[in-house]
């Protein structure tokens, strides 16, 4: 059969909402083979990995990518959300991975305008927040004063804003960094203008 990546089948399955048991049932098989299949104990026949596809509605070369580097150790991601449930986030981490992973073979080779995104050296704790965020207007060549349009200044420091719909209000936002290319900052299209704002202050 195909060589499967299991990650990958994961975040296909999460992605569309579908527990193990669920996709087992709508292929026919057993829990435990879709089990051990996830946990890279299995290989897939072609005809299942045909089935598969067809039932995730993903192409079979889905299935067969190589991870990219920023899964691992890739926790935390979710910075500013409330209480929701793991089924949730699984699938909108899943949906973000694959997006993420779209836009970095996308942005290969894209020269997007603007200053680098520079982070601040906080020295251990010697900076005052009031420090910092002059700092930070110094690096990005930003005056004093009330910020006119902070998704414009955020953007001029080459960080891609992708409107995101999470399925809940109980997420605002959530940052993805691609090693050779640019911040995510994937926010929540239903969230109101101050706090959309505020969120992306906060990113």
């Amino acid at each position: 059969g195909e060589l499967v990546n299991p990650n990958w089948l994961i975040f296909g399955r999460q992605s569309r909402g579908l527990t193990q048991k669920q996709l087992a049932d709508s292929l026919r098989v057993n829990q435990s083979w879709l089990s051990r299949v996830e946990g890279g104990l299995r290989s897939v026949p072609d005809d299942k990995l045909r089935e598969i596809a067809a039932t995730l509605k993903y192409p079979l070369e889905f299935f067969t990518q190589i991870d990219p580097p920023y899964l691992r150790g890739f926790s935390g991601v979710f910075h500013r959300k409330l209480t929701v449930p793991d089924k949730l986030l699984d699938g909108i981490y899943a949906q973000l991975v694959i997006i993420s992973t779209r836009l970095d073979t996308l942005l290969q080779g894209v020269e997007i305008e603007g200053s680098d995104l520079k982070s601040v050296n906080l020295d251990e704790g010697m900076m005052t927040p009031e420090e910092v965020a002059r700092t930070l207007r110094a690096n990005w060549g930003m005056p004093f004063g009330p910020i006119p349009n902070v998704t414009r200044a955020i953007e001029n420091a080459k960080v891609l804003i992708v409107p995101f719909d999470f399925g809940t209000r109980r997420v605002d936002a959530v940052s993805f960094c691609l090693p050779k290319s640019h911040p995510l900052f994937f926010v929540n299209v239903i969230a109101p203008g101050d706090r959309l704002r505020f969120t992306l202050a906060h990113e």
